[in-house]
């Protein structure tokens, strides 16, 4: 049967070429390409199908029990980072070589890698003015004594709470030259 094209020059593809195309795409993104190129289908249509099929979500089952476990482990053993920051730092020794499947057996595990922080506290609050104020602390050393924010978010706080206030960005206050 000769092969057939719409009017946009786009090839269609029968019923029974569909049927023994899709089990073909159970596999990595690369290798389903390989089957277009082989089966003259562009590469969208495939991606498209996969997705429909839920291919693309897909974790390999060879990533073993152990490695999904250091994962985990990992991520809880480093309250103040984030999932990605975690991934970044320590992709060789996780074994993942993608973030999404890593952020994947996170949720699967029933961990949200989506980290929140405490509310900022009138303590806290009283106590990041002692430390920088009084003790005269830089804000790595604070963060040494508060390490479940970072350097940044101490900054910020400490000159919220000091009044301080971004210039303002208005078109109409700017100096013309």
């Amino acid at each position: 049967m000769p092969k057939q094209y719409n009017k946009f020059g786009n090839r269609t593809l029968t019923i029974e070429e569909l049927t023994a195309l899709l089990p073909k795409l159970n596999c990595s993104r690369e290798e389903a390409r390989k089957v277009a190129k082989e089966n003259d289908i562009h590469e969208r249509v495939i991606d498209m199908l996969r997705s429909l099929m839920g291919y693309t979500q897909y974790v390999p089952g060879f990533i073993s029990q152990e490695t999904i476990d250091k994962a985990i482990q990992l991520f809880l053993d480093n309250p103040d980072k984030s999932a990605y920051r975690l991934f970044i730092e320590n992709k060789d020794t996780i074994g993942f070589t993608d973030y999404q499947k890593y952020y994947q057996i996170l949720r699967k595990n029933g961990i949200d890698p989506n980290r929140k922080r405490d509310y900022w506290t009138p303590i806290k609050d009283k106590k990041l003015l002692y430390l920088r104020d009084v003790q005269k602390l830089s804000f790595p050393k604070i963060r040494e004594q508060m390490p479940d924010r970072t350097v940044n978010a101490l900054q910020f706080r400490y000159y919220k709470l000091k009044g301080y206030r971004l210039p303002s960005r208005d078109k109409n206050n700017e100096n013309k030259t």
